[in-house]
């Protein structure tokens, strides 16, 4: 590989440009950019697609108020293809700081990877959100990963503290694994708003639709991490409220072993303020750190948490093994997979689905439904032969023809 290491940032007015190294392998590229921590790689002044085949780019680093893509600031769109982007970060200690690794108005991964990048806010009111991509009008993953990448405050923010991985108001997720990333708040901020640890999917897109999409992909892993305040975090795999009429559609996906730290509200691995549908998927393994966690009224759903009103449709899924733990004693600890947020009420759809803990609050339609059984026996995440890794059942797993 060959590294072609800058002094300053390259910056292109062109509308459309493409900048392809040759290179099929997607791991193994010809050429590496390093902006050696002295500035931003690309920024694109231009309306259309900075595209990027076979590339790895690594080192942006940039610091300024309301800081803005640490690799990749871009006015249109950007696309990678067979590319790989690390250690690339924004910090600021004012304003907003977004996307750790790109900002841009869209975004599509294909074959790509983009890994331990950052969006980090250290002063007072500062924020931060994308820790890899800030992208409104929407994100694409075809094949692609979005790993170990955070969003960080340290000053005394306490509102708009999102999306570890990916902040966005649209996603489209196809054969893709989003894990490991995280939001942590620091122990001077106030973390009202920590959400989407791995996807937070909130606002407008200004054209196109705005439906979401998440199908044979697995998040896992993800973390909320608050400091010594309770707080408003949730959604440590998903956060869902973009604005207007929408919808999420999670097909043949795995949700698992995600964590939220003290909430008041949204304390499930997926945080639903609009309607969606889950089908042939298994959401299990997600843990929910709660202070005064024998209070289950207010905590339930370390799976999926419902907002007030909301109608979930599932069907021949798994939502069961997810775990309500005191913050303090982890000991402490009770099935807890399906709830309302403040003991308001929501809807639950479909058949047959296998069902662990469902808040009171939980209004269930149809019929075949096993509910009330907190051990679905599934294995480790894994790779099982599939796109991206999976729980397959154990021998004697209950789930085993369960389904319709």
């Amino acid at each position: 590989t060959a590294l072609i290491s800058l002094n300053s940032s390259i910056v292109t007015e062109v509308d459309s440009l493409t900048i392809r190294s040759g290179s099929e392998n997607p791991i193994a590229n010809k050429y590496s950019i390093s902006g050696d921590e002295n500035g931003r790689v690309f920024t694109h002044n231009g309306s259309g697609t900075l595209r990027l085949e076979g590339l790895d780019i690594r080192k942006g680093q940039v610091t300024a108020n309301g800081a803005k893509g640490g690799c990749i600031l871009s006015q249109g769109h950007v696309a990678l293809d067979r590319s790989g982007m690390k250690y690339c970060h924004a910090e600021g200690s004012s304003g907003t700081i977004q996307g750790g690794a790109i900002f841009a108005r869209s975004v599509t991964l294909t074959q790509s990877l983009i890994d331990k990048s950052s969006a980090t806010a250290t002063g007072t009111g500062a924020t931060a959100s994308g820790g890899a991509i800030h992208a409104q009008q929407g994100v694409n993953l075809i094949d692609s990963r979005v790993t170990r990448n955070a969003v960080k405050v340290t000053g005394s923010a306490t509102f708009g503290i999102n999306g570890g991985g990916i902040t966005t108001g649209r996603l489209d997720a196809l054969h893709s694994t989003i894990a490991n990333n995280e939001v942590r708040v620091g122990d001077d901020a106030d973390a009202g708003g920590a959400r989407g640890a791995g996807v937070d999917i909130t606002g407008a897109i200004e054209t196109g639709s705005a439906l979401s999409f998440i199908r044979f992909s697995t998040i896992s892993g993800n973390k909320i991490v608050t400091g010594d305040d309770e707080s408003n975090a949730g959604g440590a795999a998903v956060f869902f409220n973009p604005t207007g009429d929408t919808t999420l559609t999670i097909e043949s996906s795995t949700i698992a072993n995600n964590t939220s730290d003290r909430s008041k509200k949204y304390g499930g691995a997926l945080a639903l303020a609009k309607d969606a549908t889950i089908t042939n998927s298994t959401i299990s393994g997600n843990k929910f750190l709660a202070d005064a966690a024998a209070n289950a009224s207010k905590y339930d759903g370390a799976g999926i948490t419902l907002d007030d009103g909301v109608t979930l449709t599932l069907r021949n899924t798994i939502v069961s093994g997810n775990v309500l733990a005191d913050a303090a004693d982890p000991n402490i600890a009770f099935g807890s997979d399906i709830g309302v947020f403040d003991d308001n009420t929501a809807t639950l759809n479909g058949t047959p689905n296998f069902l662990g803990n469902v808040n009171s609050s939980v209004t269930i339609t149809g019929t075949g439904n096993i509910i009330d059984n907190y051990d679905p026996d599934l294995g480790a995440l894994q790779d099982n032969g599939g796109p991206t890794e999976t729980m397959f059942p154990n021998t004697d797993s209950p789930v085993i023809d369960a389904g319709g």
